[in-house]
C-alpha cells in the first residue's frame, strides 16, 4: 500500500541530489586541516552548488533526511601527532 501524495511545501533539494550533497559534505570536511564543517558552511555549500538557500534549521533536518548528523566528534588540532597518542594509549 503506497501513501497518497500530500500537499505542503516542495522540498528546496529534491531527494535526487541527496546523495551529492552528502558526498559533498564529506568531502568538504575531510579537505578541513583541523576544524569542522559547520551549518552555516552547509548553507554556504548549497548555495553555490545549486542556488538554493536553507535556514540553518532547515539544515540539520535536511542533514538528518540524508543520515548526517550535525553532532560531531571534538575537531582535531592540525599539529596533532596521531602516532604519539597511539604510542602513550600503548603504555596505559
Amino acid at each position: 500500500m503506497q501513501d497518497k501524495a500530500r500537499s505542503g511545501r516542495p522540498r528546496l533539494l529534491n531527494s535526487s541530489k541527496h546523495e551529492a550533497l552528502k558526498e559533498k559534505i564529506e568531502a568538504s570536511q575531510s579537505a578541513l586541516p583541523g576544524g569542522r564543517l559547520r551549518g552555516e558552511d552547509i548553507i554556504d555549500l548549497i548555495q553555490k552548488a545549486w542556488g538554493v538557500t536553507y535556514s540553518l534549521s532547515g539544515i540539520y533536518y535536511l542533514m538528518k533526511d540524508i543520515g548526517l548528523s550535525w553532532i560531531n566528534t571534538r575537531s582535531r588540532h592540525p599539529k596533532q601527532d596521531e602516532q604519539a597518542q597511539a604510542d602513550v594509549k600503548k603504555l596505559c
